[in-house]
């Protein structure tokens, strides 16, 4: 297959560079000037034609073609520049009666490494007009010989109609960042009052998020025993999923050998911390014992698998991943039929009604599967499976792709309706800055996607990752590398940290970001007083009342839960850092028994306690003199 045209020989410096705006690079994009600058990619016919116009007079109809790679072209060599993003689109329908088909605009380029062709837009096409969107950022090595833009990808035999081709200049980034600031942040007005109500001037505020309402999570694992790795989850990630230890094939490695020891003691770590958990994952790989057994009895398992760990983890797990990765070989759909998927969602829904049940893919956004994936969940939808989520994992192997393209894909899914959770994100490279290049892409353009609700690393310390210290955010001597300390700038930029003084009637405004915030109250003249509240996402201002107290800190408790399987109460404190507080106990809120004396070193601190699963007690915390 010949690919590229006008091979030019100008060595990669010597080619101008374009001002960045926003013109449209493609030459007779619409085609009102026939054929003008645009070639047939392979023995097809194509011709500019009123019956393919989607806008102004003519468009570019497609046929004879024989492969699916055959299509229209046009050489943007020389025009499209190194090291820039583009935004690339085109409009393309079929003609009636066809069936859909998934279409691709792609970048061909030939340089010292080769012939490569790379994916710049793609997904399904119709009889009714689809826009392809995404974009490219060319990165030669060596020598630039040849650069094409092709639109191809329907099946042999195949005729179609294309128009409005695009190629511009984009700042990405700058249109990312003001997507986050509509979606992300919501303006707050705090009225600070004392105790009887009345405003409070000039009192000085120190406003401290300390929680995201977007999830920024990773992967958890047995090396939570190791307390520098734990201290490190705790200390730069609000939610978690554990890696293996809820898979079937650990849980009961030999028939009837049901074990979660190792993966309760990872949900204590976050039940103490307030750390929400995904589930992962209800099915995977079967257990080794597993595919010997009669149909019947393989059936009664996977019920006894349900029941056993949704019910087990109840309450615990705000999601499950139902069963992992179907869509590339689903070795139960193949035993047992494609109607056990729906079984899986609704037998586990049976369980636990509250918890959101995702299917949870590979190379779904970041490769070529999103329309099948797509299909997928809209197929489970109609067999009545109660999806409540989209699990799209993000492995990046060796692979920078565009954050346009990222974009785009995430806005195929999110027209299902449902949240999507970029379930297990990673790149692998020996370069760390690539990774740390790649780690921004991706987390910017999540963040900025209305249909996207939180990103889970999948791992991040070189000592215990999965792809090994090429795919890590931190070393093994837990330095921070490129990619690492990307990740902490973006949390930095994504936090709001301010202080400000109340005006006359007691109140002061911030825009920040939604999540959960401590504010330190200082009086003039009078001791600080810590609070607490929640800026969640909403329409307008966010009023909010805090109350000052003269004597300082009442201790607030908060993210109080029961273990519901050693019937231990946990909680945390906020009050003033540096102060001691008294925890104790009662059974009728009229005696109280002292539990322990905890140092407060930085207004927040967390507290267990195991007791009778049957017992009601009460809780209160007196602040030590």
């Amino acid at each position: 297959m010949i690919s590229i045209r006008h091979v030019a020989t100008l060595a990669l410096c010597l080619l101008p560079v374009l001002p960045v705006t926003a013109q449209n690079l493609v030459q007779n994009p619409g085609f009102e000037s026939g054929t003008t600058g645009w070639w047939d990619y392979g023995p097809v016919s194509f011709s500019a034609s009123p019956v393919a116009s989607h806008s102004g007079t003519n468009g570019v109809l497609v046929t004879n073609r024989t492969e699916w790679w055959q299509g229209v072209a046009q050489t943007i060599f020389g025009v499209m520049q190194p090291e820039v993003m583009y935004r690339m689109s085109v409009w393309v329908k079929l003609p009636p009666g066809s069936t859909p088909q998934l279409m691709q605009l792609a970048v061909v380029k030939g340089d010292a490494g080769g012939e490569t062709s790379e994916t710049a837009a793609d997904g399904m096409v119709t009889t009714n007009w689809t826009k392809l969107s995404g974009g490219y950022t060319l990165r030669v090595n060596g020598t630039l010989i040849g650069l094409t833009m092709a639109l191809r990808g329907a099946a042999p035999g195949t005729d179609f109609y294309a128009d409005d081709f695009t190629m511009e200049v984009v700042d990405w980034k700058a249109a990312a960042n003001a997507r986050i600031e509509q979606l992300r942040k919501r303006d707050f007005r705090l009225l600070v009052t004392d105790a009887t109500g009345n405003p409070l001037p000039g009192a000085s505020l120190q406003i401290n998020q300390t929680r995201h309402q977007f999830g920024f999570g990773s992967a958890i694992n047995f090396h939570i025993t190791n307390t520098t790795y734990a201290e490190f989850f705790r200390t730069n990630f609000e939610w978690a999923v554990i890696e293996d230890e809820t898979k079937w094939q650990l849980n009961e490695p030999n028939l009837g050998e049901v074990t979660y020891s190792v993966a309760d003691g990872i949900v204590e770590f976050c039940r103490t911390n307030a750390i929400p958990l995904r589930g992962h994952c209800l099915f995977y790989w079967a257990p080794q014992w597993f595919p010997g057994l009669s149909n019947h009895v393989a059936l009664s398992h996977l019920s006894n698998r349900i029941e056993s760990v949704v019910n087990h983890f109840k309450g615990t797990f705000r999601h499950w991943d139902v069963n992992n990765e179907s869509l590339r070989g689903d070795y139960y759909a193949g035993r047992f039929g494609d109607g056990i998927n729906t079984w899986m969602y609704q037998h586990a829904a049976a369980q636990d009604p509250a918890v959101k049940l995702f299917p949870n893919e590979t190379d779904t956004f970041e490769g070529s599967g999103t329309e099948a994936y797509k299909q997928q969940i809209q197929t489970l939808i109609a067999s009545n499976a109660p999806v409540g989520g989209i699990g799209v994992q993000g492995h990046l192997f060796y692979s920078r792709p565009c954050p346009l393209l990222l974009e785009a894909r995430l806005t195929s899914l999110g027209e299902l309706g449902l949240p999507i959770w970029i379930s297990e994100y990673d790149s692998i490279s020996h370069d760390e800055n690539i990774r740390a290049e790649n780690l921004e892409s991706m987390y910017r353009t999540a963040y900025s996607h209305p249909a996207v609700e939180g990103v889970m690393m999948w791992g991040f310390w070189a000592g215990a990752k999965w792809l090994g210290s090429d795919a890590a955010i931190v070393n093994s001597n837990w330095s921070f590398n490129a990619a690492g300390i990307r990740y902490r700038s973006l949390m930095t930029e994504w936090t709001t940290v301010t202080n400000k003084l109340t005006d006359a009637s007691g109140a002061c405004f911030v825009r920040g970001f939604q999540g959960d915030y401590d504010v330190t109250i200082t009086p003039p003249g009078g001791l600080p007083t810590l609070r607490r509240f929640t800026h969640a996402s909403g329409p307008g201002t966010n009023l909010v009342t805090l109350i000052s107290h003269n004597g300082g800190s009442r201790p607030l408790l908060h993210h109080a839960g029961r273990n519901p399987t050693n019937g231990g109460f946990f909680f945390q404190l906020t009050g003033d850092a540096g102060r001691t507080y008294a925890i104790e106990q009662s059974s009728n809120v009229i005696t109280w028994t002292g539990l322990t004396n905890l140092p407060n070193l930085t207004g927040t601190v967390s507290f267990t306690n195991t007791g009778s699963a049957s017992a009601r007690l009460y809780y209160r915390a007196r602040r030590v003199p």
